[in-house]
């Protein structure tokens, strides 16, 4: 018996070595890409390491609800790229995922790239994109969160005061006829 368990422990160690081997071939490459921020229509330098060897992947822009592909590139003998690749025109301002994608559709590598001029891109990223359209409100002051408190103007009327110490009354009422209900189904 103790060498059926041995047996079972070996072959368990072997597949699951040769399983993880196997399964960090995609998605363990590193990219990198410069400028970090481009204008729709501009060039960005995109660079990688620790990829598939020799292989031919596909370039996208994927945005939340849109990808946009950006072509294809060749990985060298060590694994590694290096390339050009234009962003497209079409592509709105915000913030993108560009993602290297294996020949069976898996996603080898993954980086994070801005698209838009500065303003822009920050309006979209605020969740204001019509800000950064407006000329000259893409820099506008307020556009970013806070600690202070807001100043709301509020007149309260005497009959709205009246009508919540009515409420306030009922609430009280109610409440102490629950509790006195529940105490005499207690005490039976």
């Amino acid at each position: 018996m103790n060498r059926n368990v041995v047996v079972m422990a070996s072959v368990s160690l072997a597949l699951s070595l040769g399983v993880s081997s196997i399964a960090q071939a995609h998605g363990g490459g590193v990219l990198r890409v410069a400028p970090k921020q481009v204008a729709r229509g501009g060039t960005v330098n995109l660079s990688g390491e620790k990829l598939e060897k020799s292989s031919d992947l596909k370039a996208e822009l994927r945005g939340v609800l849109d990808s946009y592909p950006l072509g294809s590139v060749r990985t060298s003998a060590t694994g590694t790229l290096s390339t050009s690749l234009t962003i497209p025109v079409a592509v709105p301002p915000g913030v993108f995922t560009l993602v290297i994608i294996a020949a069976d559709g898996d996603v080898a590598g993954r980086t994070e790239v801005t698209i838009g001029p500065p303003g822009e891109a920050a309006a979209v990223a605020s969740g204001m994109p019509h800000m950064g359209a407006a000329s000259g409100m893409a820099n506008m002051p307020g556009m970013e969160a806070t600690a202070e408190m807001m100043k709301i103007k509020v007149d309260t009327t005497p009959t709205e005061w009246v009508v919540i110490a009515i409420l306030i009354l009922l609430s009280f009422a109610g409440g102490g006829a629950l509790i006195a209900r529940s105490r005499r189904s207690v005490h039976r």
